[in-house]
């Protein structure tokens, strides 16, 4: 029996479709590939201007591009796998779903360089760097430009995309319907980095125009680095160039910490012009008072029935011209108990009304002018209440006022330089470090364990500095001390 061969071949081609579910969109591709390069570019100049400058806002929105350079890449591959792949029977619905992919990745990404943004910006916080605010604005704006091109260039390639969905009614729908998703996702990653790059100049701009750009200015190298002028105001007092410099704001005082094994040593010469007002006056009255740890509390058990409130008004107002208001009581009893101290500074304010010169007790004269004391560095504190600011009526009163005040803060001043050498001559060969100073308040960074003398040494200095400018004088120049890890726990 001979065996015979039966051939079954069948054309199925009556029983197959296409798998191409659309012709592409050619110029969106195109304008996809144009808008990649555009944003790569602009990226590395923004990575680069931001890392070179220090400016925290262009380096987020560099990267922040680079999210969208991503992003526009995997638009792009997504294009040309989609063509590549147009009639591969493996894609039974199409190629489709290699957008969904691309843009889950790209959210992915996203998500990690937002987090790394933000671990970056705490950073910064704690370790601020210098800003060039000029070059990376400029920057910005350019990058702002291009990234508002990109938009143009996508959003106009999105209404050029053409369908053709021939012999095909019987197939589910797969997604499109006229709109090409993938230009669709492209374009909202660009529009979505506009709106970063405007955030971005907003953040300059206000550095610039509001003076926030003293950490152009005054920080280098991880520290604070500001510039004093001693004797920079007509009184006497330290004058600063570096973003308000005479204190420490309470914002930031958490971050000035000690050295392992360091301690700082806060003090402040507590009450000091009203002792600087015993010292010079020569009021034996006063004078014994301040001999006290608390000047105010001696005064209201030696006049004011123990009154310290009432004895502060006195006090603070016989200096600062508050002649209203529960000062006016208080007064009168200053005048009364106190006679010496209070004709000092009433002999200050009557020459400096008649448009005289007044001078401190080491010889510094006031300044001439009728400018008033706050433009000259004379601030009185907040317990001085009305006296904070010039009142009503002529200008020789406010310079009466202005005089009063100089004869005692310019005096203060000069004691202050006193402390201050006498101070660093105490710490001379020991480790410590004297690192703040602001009129009354010193700061030494010291060894734990040499904290004790520090203290000690800052007191006798006070005292010291007491004598050598006025003479022998009963007057207790005492500080308030604090020995603290952070300076945030010393107030």
């Amino acid at each position: 029996m001979s065996s015979q061969s039966h051939s079954h071949d069948h054309d199925l081609s009556p029983w197959q479709h296409s798998h191409r579910f659309d012709a592409g969109n050619r110029r969106g591709e195109s304008r996809t590939r144009w808008v990649l390069a555009l944003t790569v570019v602009t990226m590395v100049a923004e990575i680069a201007a931001g890392w070179w400058t220090g400016s925290m806002a262009l380096l987020a929105d560099g990267w922040h591009m680079g999210t969208h350079a991503l992003a526009l890449g995997v638009a792009a591959v997504a294009y040309a796998l989609a063509r590549r792949h147009a009639d591969d029977t493996r894609f039974s619905f199409g190629t489709w779903k290699i957008e969904v992919l691309g843009s889950f990745a790209s959210a992915l990404v996203l998500g990690l360089v937002a987090i790394g943004i933000a671990a970056e910006s705490a950073l910064r916080l704690w370790r601020a760097e210098p800003i060039g605010i000029e070059i990376a604005l400029l920057v910005a704006v350019i990058g702002l430009v291009v990234n508002l091109a990109s938009a143009w260039l996508l959003h106009d390639g999105e209404h050029s995309h053409d369908h053709h969905h021939d012999d095909h009614d019987d197939h589910p729908a797969h997604g499109h319907h006229g709109h090409d998703l993938n230009l669709r996702s492209a374009y909202l990653h660009v529009v979505a980095d506009a709106a970063t790059s405007v955030l971005a100049i907003a953040a300059l701009l206000g550095g610039w125009f509001y003076g926030w750009s003293w950490l152009d200015q005054w920080v280098a190298g991880g520290r604070f680095r500001a510039e004093y002028i001693a004797g920079g105001v007509v009184s006497g007092r330290w004058a600063t160039r570096g973003g308000g410099a005479l204190q420490i704001p309470k914002v930031v005082r958490r971050a000035v910490v000690a050295d392992p094994g360091w301690r700082f040593v806060v003090a402040d010469a507590g009450q000091l012009e009203p002792r600087v007002l015993a010292a010079v006056s020569g009021d034996r009255r006063l004078a014994a008072a301040a001999a006290a740890g608390d000047l105010y509390a001696a005064l209201a058990a030696d006049s004011f029935d123990g009154d310290r409130a009432k004895a502060k008004v006195a006090l603070l107002g016989a200096m600062y011209g508050q002649t209203g208001g529960a000062a006016i009581p208080a007064l009168a009893v200053l005048r009364k108990h106190y006679p010496v101290a209070f004709e000092f500074v009433e002999a200050a304010a009557r020459t400096g009304e008649a448009g005289g010169l007044v001078r401190s007790w080491l010889g510094r004269t006031c300044p001439p002018a009728a400018a008033a004391w706050r433009d000259a560095g004379l601030d009185p504190p907040d317990e001085a209440g009305s006296a904070e600011s010039p009142q009503g009526g002529a200008s020789g009163r406010a310079r009466g006022r202005f005089t009063r005040n100089f004869v005692v803060q310019a005096t203060a001043a000069e004691w202050a330089l006193v402390l201050l050498a006498r101070l660093r001559a105490a710490l001379a060969g020991s480790r410590a470090e004297l690192v703040f100073f602001q009129h009354d308040e010193v700061i030494v960074h010291c060894p734990a364990e040499e904290a004790d003398q520090v203290t000690t040494a800052i007191q006798n200095a006070g005292n010291l500095a007491g004598t050598l400018t006025f003479g022998p004088t009963p007057t207790n120049f005492a500080f308030t001390t604090a020995t603290v890890e952070t300076y945030a726990d010393a107030k």
